[in-house]
């Protein structure tokens, strides 16, 4: 039992992991670092980084993967019984941009609340969706969901309150391994689709502590002591040893996925894997791996940083713009909120592009813009702003006004009262792709006496709303 005691107090404390296509793993908070990461790496013997993609406020309470996407259950800060945010991420890797481009798995990062009014002790992949089982409720037994088609479909509790070590889902089955009398584990076995559960008891040397699928079958892990392990095939009601694994501790999590077996442990503040051999049973050597340099991000975030604050400082102590009274009669400045509403009609080419030569959907060139050209989203964004910036040209050079400004209301004109000239059609919506790259230049519009952007400040010229005759 003591041993028990030790598999159950170090599972809680070890950051959880994932295995699909990729491997998927949490780094926790540290002294340098406040908030969890979730990172991605390829299970190959060649790589020993892993690449940081998303901070999150608190680390997953439990994590499952099915081919590039992830599900993670993160907890809120409220007490027990309380909401919890259930990610759906998936991660690419893009060749031509050499780093990973993460997306959500459906649409929208964040799935349905599956309403369990427990806190969530697993998540289990299964080709249909995510299956999520609770912690022991009131009455003593343990609420069970599956997400399917959109929305979450309550299973019959379980109806054991001892602790879950493990859960997998073959086929249409749901399986789940508890503890069991001494010597011996209880897997419990429910269809997702309609039925009951039953349980079956087997004899194991040692402490439950595993239950992987594999394409040979379901394999049945029992911890001996406290530095071996012993892997079995489950066949029936009985489970056929296999092989044992040698210096892995109560706290080592085995994962299985297309690829094969690999150990992970969180040690030493970093994270752990060795791969394991699933024809010959053979463990690879452990192998340390270290986050993967944001210096990319980095650069990209101070760049970006120090172009927002000289524009803001060009605009303030330099360039102030036109004045006032430089608007004609019966015209006057363009506000901020119907200017937006025209600029976002004229983006809707460069997104429609971006889509269709970037194979993404409009959701994520949205996420793409408020997150910035970071080094994952910098050829989408670059694409979407020299697109808009050359749509603006188009429209403004002959007419002075685009489709978005025509919809709105809106005239730009040479801040001297005549039409624009070419280089001035030109420099203002060179400009206007910049703030695709770097939203946050659109605040320069109130701080200009005319309300002028970045790009009619350097071009002098002015955006107009007409005023109706009195």
């Amino acid at each position: 039992m003591i041993l028990a005691a030790l598999v159950a107090a170090q599972a809680c404390t070890m950051p959880p992991a994932a295995l699909g296509d990729v491997f998927w793993l949490v780094q926790p908070p540290s002294p340098d670092r406040e908030m969890a990461a979730l990172g991605v790496v390829v299970p190959s013997p060649d790589d020993d980084s892993f690449t940081p993609l998303r901070s999150l406020s608190n680390p997953p309470l439990a994590m499952a993967a099915t081919g590039s996407t992830v599900w993670a259950a993160v907890a809120s800060s409220q007490p027990p019984g309380g909401s919890v945010a259930l990610l759906a991420l998936r991660a690419d890797w893009d060749p031509r941009l050499e780093t990973w481009l993460t997306r959500p798995a459906e649409g929208m990062d964040r799935l349905p609340d599956p309403a369990l009014d427990t806190t969530i002790n697993h998540l289990v992949a299964s080709a249909g969706g995510p299956i999520v089982i609770g912690s022991v409720d009131a009455d003593g037994v343990r609420p069970v969901a599956a997400l399917r088609r959109g929305s979450w479909k309550r299973l019959p509790d379980l109806p054991a309150a001892d602790g879950v070590f493990a859960a997998v889902a073959v086929e249409d089955d749901l399986l789940v391994l508890l503890n069991g009398a001494a010597g011996s584990a209880s897997i419990w076995r429910c269809q997702v689709e309609g039925g009951h559960w039953t349980e079956t008891r087997v004899r194991l040397d040692g402490e439950p502590h595993d239950l992987l699928s594999t394409d040979t079958g379901v394999l049945v892990g029992s911890q001996l002591d406290a530095d071996s392990r012993s892997l079995g095939i489950l066949q029936d009601q009985a489970v056929v040893p296999w092989i044992q694994l040698q210096g892995v501790s109560a706290g080592t999590r085995l994962l299985s996925g297309p690829t094969g077996l690999v150990l992970y442990r969180y040690q030493d503040g970093r994270p752990w894997v060795a791969a394991v051999d699933r024809a010959t049973g053979l463990q690879g050597p452990w192998r340390p791996l270290s986050a993967a340099s944001g210096m990319g991000t980095r650069v990209w975030s101070i760049l970006i940083s120090v172009f927002i604050g000289l524009a803001v400082v060009f605009v303030l102590f330099i360039g102030r713009g036109a004045d006032p009274s430089q608007i004609p009669k019966g015209a006057a400045a363009a506000p901020l909120l119907r200017r937006g509403f025209g600029f976002a009609i004229d983006l809707v080419p460069g997104v429609f592009v971006g889509v269709i030569a970037m194979d993404v959907t409009s959701i994520e060139v949205l996420s793409a813009a408020l997150t910035g050209p970071i080094p994952s989203t910098a050829m989408l964004l670059l694409l979407v702003a020299a697109v808009t910036a050359a749509w603006c040209m188009l429209w403004e050079g002959p007419l002075g006004r685009t489709p978005g400004k025509r919809a709105v209301g809106l005239v730009t004109i040479d801040a001297g009262g005549g039409p624009m000239r070419w280089w001035q059609v030109l420099t203002r919506n060179l400009f206007k792709g910049l703030i695709v790259l770097a939203p946050p230049l659109a605040i320069i519009v109130v701080l200009t006496p005319s309300s002028q952007s970045l790009g009619d400040v350097v071009a002098k010229t002015l955006v107009l709303i007409r005023r109706p005759p009195t």
